[in-house]
């Protein structure tokens, strides 16, 4: 895993516009599934930020 591809909690809690608690939340009940460190460090990509604002969207739009 490179981690140049990967951001962690705080820049993916930057990047959505909510709480670091929040994405634990999501990470907790499946809605965005987090790459962990063997040291328990949670890592995103860009990729899963982008598909969960473009759900975002398309629920406001009425789009399922």
């Amino acid at each position: 895993m490179k981690l140049n591809n990967y951001l962690r909690i705080s820049e993916a809690a930057e990047f959505l516009g909510v709480c670091k608690a929040t994405l634990r939340h999501w990470d907790n009940i499946g809605k965005l599934k987090a790459n962990k460190t063997p040291t328990g460090r949670r890592l995103y990509t860009k990729e899963q930020l982008e598909s969960v604002l473009h759900g975002v969207r398309n629920s406001a739009e009425g789009e399922v």
